[in-house]
């Protein structure tokens, strides 16, 4: 409905027992490496956004984003597939191509490709489980 098409991101993240949470082999990306990633992705939003009243991915209106930093509609198919299938609303689609760029900086990419579109919808869609998702 309405208020879930304004959540971006339906992650399902399964419960553990105690005994697993204890029994952590130290396997996860360490959280001094995910702070960094972040940060270099925070920064080349801003780089992108220099000039405008934007900083983020996620301060950009959709239709500015498609506007200003458009993609080619290779790139943006799976959310015009989905879209086409009335799987996706026109704020979701804005909504998806917002989390691909997000995507798109953290992988250090510069500009979203396919692969970050269909993630971010995979993300939109609830098909993605797990805290190591991304």
């Amino acid at each position: 409905g309405p208020l879930l098409d304004r959540v971006d991101m339906h992650v399902e993240v399964p419960r553990i027992t105690r005994a697993e949470m204890l029994a952590e082999d130290g396997r996860g990306e360490p959280s001094a490496d995910i702070a960094l990633r972040v940060a270099a992705a925070r920064q080349a939003a801003a780089l992108r956004y220099a000039g405008t009243p934007w900083r983020s991915n996620g301060d950009v209106p959709p239709v500015e984003l498609r506007r200003r930093w458009p993609l080619d509609r290779h790139t943006t198919r799976p959310a015009d597939d989905a879209m086409d299938r009335g799987l996706l609303t026109a704020r979701g689609y804005g909504r998806v191509l917002r989390l691909a760029w997000t995507l798109a900086d953290l992988g250090d990419a510069g500009r979203p490709r396919q692969e970050h579109v269909a993630h971010a919808l995979a993300f939109r869609q609830g098909s993605v489980q797990g805290l190591m998702a991304a």
